[in-house]
C-alpha cells in the first residue's frame, strides 16, 4: 500500500492540488504558489521546470511490473497519471480502471497527499 511519506501541511497539499490541477496551463502555473520555489526571472521555463516536477512526482508513484494491476499502488499511480497527466476526466478514470467514482475521490485525495510528500 502506498502510505503518505511524511506529514504535509495542509496548505502546501492545496498548491499541489491547484499546480497539478493546471498541469498544462502554463498561465495558471505560473500563478501558483509552488512558483515561489522556483527562479521566477525565468518566467515560463519555471512553469515548465515545476510541470515536470510534478510529473516526476507522478512516475515515482510507479510500482513498476513487479506489482499487480490490481493492487493499490498501481490503481493509485494510474488514476493520477490517466487524470492529470492523461488528462482524463474523473467518470472516464474510473471507467478505464473499472471503480467506483467514489473510490477514485478517495484514491486522489491520497494521490495528492503523496505528490505534496513528493515534492
Amino acid at each position: 500500500m502506498v502510505k503518505q511519506l511524511n506529514p504535509v501541511p495542509e496548505y502546501y497539499i492545496e498548491y499541489i492540488k491547484s499546480a497539478i490541477g493546471n498541469l498544462y496551463n502554463i498561465p495558471e502555473l505560473l500563478k501558483t504558489p509552488l512558483i515561489a520555489y522556483y527562479d521566477t526571472a525565468q518566467g515560463q521555463t519555471s512553469a515548465h521546470q515545476l510541470r515536470r516536477d510534478l510529473m516526476g512526482a507522478i512516475e515515482t508513484l510507479n510500482p513498476g511490473k513487479v506489482v499487480s494491476m490490481r493492487s493499490t499502488q498501481a490503481r493509485l499511480y494510474n488514476l493520477m497519471h490517466l487524470h492529470y497527466v492523461g488528462d482524463m476526466t474523473l467518470q472516464e478514470t474510473a471507467h478505464e480502471l473499472g471503480i467506483s467514482l467514489r473510490q477514485v475521490y478517495r484514491d486522489l485525495k491520497r494521490g495528492q497527499e503523496n505528490i505534496a510528500s513528493i515534492m
